[in-house]
């Protein structure tokens, strides 16, 4: 996967990349087929089957999938008259089953004209979810205590609920000495911090005399992750969790001794938690285990009739809440039992959230595009950019539509980067603007230099918000072959897709003329392309320009997020920055073509930063100002790539992406052009660096390291 963070445009975009795809025919002409929302369904299916802890397969995936739309068009009077297709019983991805599975839900669509693609779409997604099991499970050891018995009661409030608190936050002293706390949400805005919230409760409550904490977590839906506020009561070091994926540990979540909060505070804990509990206030149970010492056991006991869920919170998908029912009082006597919990997490592997419901604003007038328009947008621009250098979040926030929850996201991720690392001015020039949807100005904006990115801004007021469309305006699926290149993508691109070909037909080309002397390649790759963050779904990161599935053969396909794509002055062809997302990601399909599941063998340098540098997808400027100004990583760090937490500055990978770059300009300078592709060979047969290197580079890997830091420092500062 490529990365590339940066404050493009007045930090209007985080860049990055990475992806592989494949080939077609050649109709020049869309393929208009029922709405299914297939762009969506592609990516949760891809991304439930490569990744899914309890190896799903790709059949029971797609069978549950197409039986729910068939249940779904039974029940509002519909025929389910599409045939079963035969599927692969196979935990990987397989891109020929999900079009057979699309082609047969779009069939059933199209017959039912009366059922949208959100709703089908829902009814895949949560289709998808019960094909997988629970996504919180946790293996545990020893036994629980439990006392006391009866039904669970809320402690009731004995003066007023603090209704204008976000999260639902509530403190006080009860039975004399305990610290109570509650909330609903782990939630943290531009403006709202429950961390922060919570820590001053506790101080007032140790103010009061508090002797014990009482965390009441029963019905919180999770949100931010817990790590923090777990390390106030845990030891520099303490594993808070270890996640495990399908190939094993996928790392260790670590408390920060520098977070530990005083004695005063090291309490004894009760935590409570129902079977309506999000991820987040689980994983903050797990302080209450690892503080005491004790190795027994978290109890999780979830109704039978439910599963868990997601739920829309606003504009903000988090964890399902449960009903005001189920939220039942606890006993006192119960209340105060601090549990004695184990410390065992095993896996949390959630599947995609379901596809959002249709926007129910309040229609408005048509978006009119005048002489001013463009003006008004630049203003925009500039209020912004000011924000970004006075370090003035609601003054930046206040140029955002706070309505698209991906969008908030990325923004609030480009402004925390600002802030950290400095804002530098640029000059942004609007060089055209066109209506959209009746709702929306598309703007085109950047410069001559650097390109220019498709924009969308909408009325609020007087003014405008950057903001983008929401999945329901983004014009349908739609399907097309240029060249004999097979590209799907939504019909907000259809203007542009030809431009997207193009550039998709060079990186085919290019990685040919990569791979001669070296390897064949089967069928080549394809395009999918997401207009906005919402489509790309809640599991692409911000930085992230497109992507390749590693070690799926089957599935071809590069996606790409057109929101960081750039465009020539012109235009009518993408930038050179974009044009390297596309190489960078079909580089990554030629490894897997020289040999299937490479880079699963190969470290995070050898897989990121060949396609990195032969991709063109960096600047010197860019190599300069890493190599020369951040902490130089060893090379085992370099092998292990960023393990990514809650906690990582977003820009940190982006860094690693850059020294992983110029190790593979030293690696061709110093040792030639055919020292990688002898590389990739010998790591088919063991991954050991100090076996390989010796046999392909007559040099250690300390040498290496040693020797392309000299090199590297030489030529760049």
């Amino acid at each position: 996967m490529r990365r590339i963070v940066g404050l493009l445009i007045a930090a209007l975009a985080v860049a990055a990349a990475c992806t592989a795809g494949p080939s077609g025919g050649a109709s020049p002409s869309a393929q208009a087929t029922g709405d299914i929302k297939r762009s969506k369904l592609d990516i949760a299916y891809s991304l439930i089957v490569d990744s899914d802890v309890h190896k799903v397969s790709s059949k029971k995936l797609l069978e549950a999938g197409l039986n729910a739309v068939k249940d779904l068009v039974k029940s509002n009077g519909g025929k389910d008259d599409v045939p079963m297709p035969d599927f692969k019983d196979v935990a990987e991805p397989v891109n020929p089953d999900f079009v057979k599975f699309a082609n047969a839900a779009g069939a059933l669509a199209a017959k039912n004209p009366q059922l949208s693609g959100d709703r089908i779409a829902d009814a895949v997604m949560n289709a998808f979810l019960k094909a997988s099991p629970d996504c919180h499970t946790y293996y545990v050891k020893g036994r629980a205590e439990a006392m006391g018995g009866g039904p669970l009661t809320r402690i009731p409030s004995t003066g007023p609920r603090p209704l204008d608190d976000e999260a639902g936050l509530e403190a006080r002293i009860v039975g004399g000495n305990v610290g109570y706390v509650t909330f609903h949400e782990f939630l943290h805005t531009g403006t709202y911090d429950i961390t922060a919230e919570v820590r001053k409760q506790l101080d007032k409550l140790v103010a009061q005399g508090a002797k014990a904490w009482l965390f009441d977590l029963r019905g919180n839906v999770g949100g931010d992750p817990p790590q923090a506020m777990t390390s106030w009561f845990l030891k520099d070091g303490d594993k808070i969790q270890e996640v495990f994926t399908r190939n094993g540990s996928g790392g260790v979540v670590v408390a920060k001794g520098d977070l530990r909060l005083h004695e005063a505070y090291q309490l004894p804990m009760a935590i409570i938690l129902n079977g309506r509990a999000g991820s987040s206030p689980e994983v903050f149970a797990l302080a209450g285990v690892r503080r005491r010492g004790d190795r027994r056991e978290v109890q999780q006991r979830r109704h039978p009739a439910r599963r868990p869920g997601r739920r829309r919170h606003g504009d903000r998908r988090r964890d399902e809440a449960p009903a005001r029912q189920d939220r039942r009082p606890i006993g006192m006597k119960r209340a105060l039992v601090a549990w004695t919990l184990a410390f065992g997490l095993g896996v949390t592997s959630c599947a995609p959230e379901a596809a959002p419901a249709a926007s129910t604003q309040p229609t408005q007038a048509p978006v009119a595009v005048t002489a001013s328009t463009a003006n008004e947008i630049q203003a925009l621009l500039t209020k912004r950019q000011d924000a970004l250098g006075s370090k003035d979040l609601k003054g930046f926030q206040a140029t955002i539509d706070l309505t698209r929850p991906a969008l908030r996201r990325c923004q609030q991720e480009s402004f925390d980067i600002a802030a950290r690392q400095g804002f530098q001015r640029t000059t942004v020039k609007v060089a055209k603007v066109e209506p959209y949807a009746g709702t929306y100005v598309r703007a085109y904006v950047g410069d001559d230099q650097r390109g220019y990115q498709r924009l969308y801004f909408r009325r609020e007021g007087s003014g405008w918000l950057y903001s983008e469309p929401l999945e329901n305006e983004l014009g349908g699926d739609r399907s097309k072959t240029v060249g004999g290149l097979a590209l799907t993508y939504y019909g907000i691109d259809e203007d542009i897709i030809d431009v997207y070909a193009a550039a998709g037909n060079a990186a085919r080309t290019f990685v040919a003329k990569q791979a001669e002397g070296h390897t064949t390649t089967g069928a080549s790759f394809g395009l999918r392309i997401f207009p906005t963050r919402g489509a790309a779904g809640p599991n692409v990161g911000c930085a992230v320009g497109g992507f390749h599935l590693p070690n799926v053969p089957s599935d071809p396909y590069i996606r790409l997020f057109s929101n960081i794509l750039l465009l020539k002055p012109g235009l009518t062809e993408m930038s050179e920055s974009a044009q390297s997302i596309v190489r960078h990601e079909a580089l990554h399909w030629l490894q897997d073509q020289f040999s299937p599941g490479i880079t699963a063998r190969l470290g995070f340098w050898l897989t990121e930063g060949w396609p990195d540098y032969i991709g063109q997808s960096r600047t010197e400027g860019e190599k300069q100002r890493v190599v020369c100004t951040t902490p130089t990583p060893t090379f085992k760090q370099l092998e292990d790539g960023v393990l990514e937490t809650p906690e990582t500055p977003p820009e940190l990978p982006t860094q690693y992406y850059a020294f992983a770059n110029t190790m593979i300009e030293y690696l061709y300078v110093t040792f030639g052009p055919n020292a990688y592709w002898e590389l990739m060979a010998v790591y088919k047969a063991g991954v050991d660096a100090k076996v390989n290197f010796p046999k392909v580079l007559n040099v250690t890997p300390e040498q290496f390291h040693s020797g392309w830091i000299a090199w590297a420092k030489k030529k760049l500062c």
